[in-house]
C-alpha cells in the first residue's frame, strides 16, 4: 500500500546545493510533524513541499520550466497557445461590449516563468483588445521576480497594464480568469479502499532509518476522505466496481479553492487548461495505483519522498469534480473538450495563417513542430483538457461544436 517503485539509479543525482536545500525542507516536514504530535496527511506534506516559504518547490530558486528545467508547458513550446487564448479573450470581451474600451481585466492564476503572459499581451494587442489590469496571481516571490523580469521587457504600454497580486482581486470585476497547469499542482489525498472494504489513507512520518528521512504510512481515512471516497463510489456506481485493493488520489480542498479565486469575477469566463479526464476514467475499475507523479529534470517517477523541494508533485485533474463544484458555487458550464480542440476552437488557423505569411521555411517548421506538440493526441492534444465556466453570457467561450467531451462530465 503506497509504496514507491522509483529506481534512482534512473534519475540525476542533485548537486550538494540541492541536496542541502531539500535537507532544511525534510527538517520542516520533521518538525511539522512533532508539533502535530502524529504523522501528516500526504496533502499537507505536498503543501509543505511545493508552497513552504523559500523551501518549497514552488517558492525556491530553482529553475522548473522549460528544457533546463524539471517540465515543459504549453506557453514554453511557443507563442501559438498564448496567441489562440488571446483570441478567446477577445471573444469574451466582445460580449461584456469591452473589447476595446480598457475595462474588463484577466487574471492569471500561477504564471510560471511569465511566457504566457507575454504571449497573451502581445497577442490581445495585435487582436486590438486592451485590457484594464492583467492580474497576475502568484504565490512565489522568485517566479514573481522572473515574471518582472520578462515582462518589462514588453512595450511600456503593455507592461503597465500587469499588475502582481498576493490574493485574488477584492473588488469584483468583469472579464476572464485563466490558469494553465494550476489545478494539478494542488495538494492531494491518496487513499486505498483495501481488498476488506475498508477506507484508508496515505500519511507522512518521521523515520531516521531511511535515506529521506521520512516513511509513508497508511491509517484510517478520517472522515471527509471516507466521506470523499463514498460519494465518488456513489457517483460511479453505474460502471464496473473497483479491482481491490484501489488507490487513487483526490483532492478535499477543491471546491473552496474554486471559489476564493472565482468569487470576485461578477461576469465573464474562467478558463482552466491541465492534464486530466472526467472521473469515469480517472478512477476506472483498472487503474487501481492512482495517477500520482513527480517530475524531476524531465523524468518521472513516483518517488514522493525522494529529495522533497526539488522536484514538482502532481496528479491528474478529476474534471467531473471541478465542474461539480463550478456549477454549486453558481457557474454555467460553457464546455469541457480536450486541448487541441480549444486551440482549433480559439482560431489557430488564423494564427497559423498570419504566422506563416512571409515566414523562413525554417521558421515555418519550428510552427509546424510547435503545433503538433499542441495537438497531436500522442503529444498534449488529448492529454490536456479544457473546461471553461461561464456568468452572464449569453453565448459563453467555446462553441458547441468542439465541446464533444463535455456529455462526459
Amino acid at each position: 500500500m503506497f509504496e514507491a517503485t522509483t529506481d534512482t539509479a534512473a534519475l540525476p543525482t542533485p548537486n550538494d546545493d540541492a541536496l542541502g536545500h531539500s535537507a532544511q525542507l525534510v527538517a520542516a516536514v520533521q518538525a511539522a510533524i512533532a508539533q502535530a504530535g502524529q504523522a501528516i496527511s500526504l496533502g499537507e506534506y505536498v503543501h509543505q513541499a511545493l508552497y513552504a516559504s523559500n523551501l518549497g518547490y514552488y517558492a525556491a530558486g530553482t529553475r522548473k520550466f522549460g528544457e533546463q528545467g524539471d517540465f515543459v508547458t504549453a506557453p514554453e513550446l511557443g507563442s501559438v497557445f498564448a496567441e489562440c487564448v488571446a483570441r478567446g479573450i477577445r471573444r469574451v470581451f466582445a460580449q461584456l461590449n469591452h473589447a476595446d474600451r480598457g475595462h474588463a481585466c484577466v487574471l492569471e492564476l500561477g504564471a510560471g516563468s511569465g511566457q504566457f503572459a507575454y504571449d497573451c499581451l502581445l497577442g490581445l494587442h495585435a487582436v486590438k483588445v486592451k485590457p484594464a489590469r492583467y492580474y497576475i496571481l502568484e504565490v512565489s516571490a522568485d517566479l514573481r521576480e522572473r515574471q518582472q523580469e520578462l515582462l518589462a521587457t514588453l512595450p511600456h504600454d503593455l507592461f503597465a497594464l500587469v499588475e502582481w497580486l498576493d490574493a485574488p482581486p477584492a473588488k469584483p470585476f468583469e472579464g476572464v480568469i485563466f490558469a494553465n497547469e494550476v489545478i494539478d499542482a494542488l495538494p492531494m489525498e491518496r487513499f486505498c479502499v483495501t481488498a476488506e472494504g475498508d477506507v484508508r489513507m496515505e500519511c507522512i512520518d518521521t523515520d531516521m532509518a531511511t535515506a529521506s528521512g521520512l516513511r509513508s504510512v497508511g491509517v484510517p481515512a478520517t472522515a471527509p476522505i471516507a466521506e470523499a471516497v463514498a460519494s465518488l463510489q456513489k457517483e460511479l456506481g453505474g460502471g464496473d466496481p473497483w479491482q481491490l485493493p484501489f488507490e487513487s488520489e483526490i483532492r478535499i480542498g477543491l471546491a473552496d479553492w474554486l471559489h476564493s479565486v472565482t468569487k470576485s469575477l461578477t461576469r465573464g469566463v474562467v478558463l482552466f487548461v491541465d492534464y486530466g479526464s472526467d472521473a469515469a476514467e480517472l478512477y476506472r475499475s483498472d487503474r487501481t495505483s492512482g495517477t500520482l507523479l513527480c517530475h524531476y529534470r524531465h523524468r518521472a517517477h513516483d518517488g514522493v519522498l525522494l529529495w522533497p523541494g526539488l522536484q514538482d508533485i502532481t496528479c491528474w485533474v478529476d474534471f467531473s469534480q471541478v465542474a461539480t463544484s463550478a456549477v454549486e458555487l453558481g457557474w454555467t458550464l460553457d464546455g469541457y473538450t480536450t486541448q487541441a480542440h480549444l486551440l482549433i476552437d480559439l482560431e489557430l488557423d488564423d494564427v497559423l495563417t498570419a504566422r506563416f505569411e512571409n515566414a523562413s521555411t525554417t521558421r515555418r517548421l519550428r510552427l509546424a513542430s510547435e503545433v503538433k506538440q499542441l495537438t497531436l493526441p500522442g503529444e498534449m492534444g488529448e492529454r490536456f483538457k479544457a473546461i471553461a465556466l461561464s456568468r452572464g453570457l449569453e453565448h459563453g467561450l467555446l462553441t458547441p461544436a468542439h465541446t464533444s467531451l463535455e456529455r462526459r462530465l
